[in-house]
């Protein structure tokens, strides 16, 4: 998946919660946009805050395979890699 994908889903307006699944199986869910952090330039890594104390996760956007976005609470639209 682009990193441009992602950068999009995290910055939309309003904020719609998604899940970022991964080729291996894994998902992180983003609830709200301060839990992601994707730099502006130079290395292509995106940043998943996860829940309460647990840390983060460090992605490689080419293994994300989809994002799962929710639309008022329910998740179902998703967005494929191309």
């Amino acid at each position: 998946m682009h990193i441009e994908d992602i950068r999009k889903a995290s910055r939309s307006e309003p904020f719609r919660p998604f899940t970022v699944n991964l080729a291996d199986g894994r998902s992180f869910r983003v609830q709200h946009p301060e839990f992601i952090a994707i730099p502006p330039q130079g290395r292509r890594t995106v940043i998943v805050f996860l829940p309460g104390d647990e840390g983060f996760e460090i992605i490689d956007p080419t293994m994300v395979a989809s994002l799962t976005v929710s639309d008022n609470g329910e998740s179902n639209h998703s967005r494929r890699a191309g």
